[in-house]
């Protein structure tokens, strides 16, 4: 299950942006974006709902963040972090997502991208055509399911770290 990873990940990420005096929130999404936890509320606990409907409307998830956490035209360190196999089967979520994320990033928008890969998933996302599978330009940080929750902690710390200090290393 990948329902432990990404709750990890949500727990370290929320905790560290919270700490540093930003705003977190998380959304799953599936065919719809479910918002998890709305800004302003502490990561304690991180509740984890696993979309499980075969599909990811990456532009609705972006656009509740964007709404949440003013994503798209906000100042300061905005870091988003996609853990998916980054594979959007609605020909229009690819599209869009390739076109975004690009515009994002050129609005300052730091993009981790994770790949928690399940068994399933693994095997499922080597058949997926071409034309359904988002073009990445960025370095996606691959996650065994089976990793443990320390490991995924440090790995995906390191990779944010990494991923703000190369896009603005004056400030670093």
């Amino acid at each position: 299950s990948y329902s432990r990873p990404l709750g990890v990940v949500a727990y370290v990420v929320g905790n560290a942006v919270t700490k540093a005096g930003g705003d977190f929130a998380q959304v799953v999404f599936g065919s719809s974006a479910t918002g998890i936890v709305r800004r302003g509320h502490p990561v304690d606990v991180v509740p984890v709902v696993v979309p499980e409907d075969g599909w990811e409307n990456i532009k609705d998830a972006v656009l509740t963040l964007d709404d949440e956490l003013d994503l798209i035209d906000g100042d300061g360190v905005r870091i988003l972090v996609v853990a998916s196999d980054g594979a959007y089967y609605e020909n229009s979520q690819g599209r869009w997502a390739d076109e975004a994320f690009p515009a994002l990033a050129a609005r300052g928008v730091i993009i981790v991208h994770i790949d928690i890969n399940d068994e399933y998933y693994n095997k499922y996302s080597t058949d997926v055509a071409p034309e359904h599978r988002h073009n990445n330009p960025y370095p996606v940080l691959k996650i065994p399911h089976d990793l443990n929750s320390l490991d995924i902690a440090r790995a995906v710390s390191e990779r944010i770290v990494a991923s703000v200090t190369a896009s603005n290393p004056k400030q670093m």
